[in-house]
Order: C-alpha cells, then sequence, then structure tokens
C-alpha cells in the first residue's frame, strides 16, 4: 500500500481535499480525529499526560480537558515539547495499526492527514507527501467560517503556524487551494492519477521481490 502524507497549515482545506480523494477510493486517517480518540479516560495515553502535567488537566468526568491543557503548554515552548513528545508516540503507533488495518482490506493508497507530519517525524513513515496550501487571507477567512472565532484569534492562531515555504519545500506533490471547487477538484484529480501510479509500481515491486 502507498502512505501519502497530508499536510499543511490551518485553513489550507486538507480535509476538503481528502474528501475529494475519497471519491476515488483513497481513504484517510485524521491524526486530530486519532489523538481524541486515544484519550479516553484512563487511556494509557491520557494517564501519560496526567503523571506529566497533574490531574487538573481532567474535567469531573475523567475526560481531558483540552482547553486547560492548551492554556498550559501554548505559552511554554518546554511544555508543550512534553506534549508533543507524548501525544505524537501515541498517536503514530494509533495510526500504524489503521494503516494496517487499511492495507489488509486491500487499500491501494491511504493518506495520513497530519498538521504536525514533518514536526512529529511521521512523514518518514510515508512514501510521499502531499502539501495543501493556500494564500493567508483564504485561510484566515475558512478559520473564522469554520471555528467561529474572530479574525484577531485568527490571525494569533496563524501566527504560530508554518509558512507555506516550510510544506512546499519538503513535499513531493503541491496542491494550491485558492480558486473554486471545481479547481481544486481538478488538482486532486491530477494528484491522484500520480499517486495511482506510483502506487502501481509499489505493488510491481512488491510481487518481484
Amino acid at each position: 500500500m502507498l502512505v501519502a502524507g497530508l499536510t499543511g497549515s490551518s485553513g489550507a482545506g486538507k480535509g476538503v481535499v481528502a474528501s475529494l480523494f475519497l471519491k476515488y477510493g483513497v481513504k484517510s486517517i485524521d491524526t486530530d480525529l486519532v489523538y481524541r480518540e486515544i484519550t479516553y479516560p484512563a487511556s494509557p495515553c491520557l494517564n501519560e499526560l496526567v503523571s506529566a502535567f497533574s490531574p487538573s488537566i481532567l474535567l469531573p468526568d475523567g475526560n481531558l480537558d483540552r482547553r486547560k491543557l492548551a492554556s498550559i503548554v501554548f505559552s511554554d515552548k518546554d511544555k508543550l515539547d512534553v506534549l508533543n513528545g507524548i501525544a505524537h508516540r501515541h498517536i503514530l503507533a494509533e495510526t500504524e495499526k489503521r494503516l494496517a488495518a487499511l492495507e489488509k482490506i486491500g487499500c491501494r493508497i491511504a493518506l495520513v492527514d497530519a498538521p504536525v507530519l514533518f514536526e512529529s517525524g511521521f512523514d518518514k513513515k510515508c512514501d510521499v507527501v502531499v502539501c495543501v496550501v493556500a494564500k493567508r487571507d483564504a485561510r484566515l477567512r475558512r478559520i473564522v467560517e469554520r471555528d467561529g472565532i474572530t479574525r484577531k484569534a485568527a490571525e494569533e492562531r496563524l501566527r504560530n503556524m508554518q509558512k507555506n515555504s516550510f510544506y512546499t519545500q519538503k513535499s513531493d506533490f503541491v496542491i494550491k487551494n485558492d480558486g473554486s471547487l471545481d479547481e481544486l477538484e481538478e488538482r486532486v484529480k491530477e494528484t491522484f492519477s500520480a499517486l495511482d501510479s506510483l502506487a502501481e509500481s509499489k505493488a510491481a515491486r512488491g510481487k518481484l521481490k
């Protein structure tokens, strides 16, 4: 199975791109969703986070208080590094399990949707990387509409994120999402065609071994 990393800044449109790939039978694993699913009460990941940050990060029902944890780490780089070290390790392990399950049912291509693909080191587990980029104004507008926050809050969020060049310089394929949905669909179609050829080549090499 060909594993393609899918990454890009917030508001670039990774979710839309993943849904368009699904039209071609390409399933995706959303690592943000994986993180939410592996931090259930008393889970190994959550227990490790509690050990690192104290029980104050828990809600009364035992679930993770994401806002409280965010308030602790986003103003302290050292604490953010601790969080990432724990979370990325557990997310990687769970994502690898889900990739194995997709391969077992015959998927030829799978996407790993990861905003911090490079920072987490998961790009090394991928055969290729696809990034989605968009102009800053477009990303700001989408974040405001998607999350229901002010433009000022959206600008603050983007201020702490990587620039487009960070992604384009490290990726094998670049999908620009500044135009219409039709234009985006055409770019996804072109990228799928390239990935499909790579998947075929990888499968052929596997049969020769």
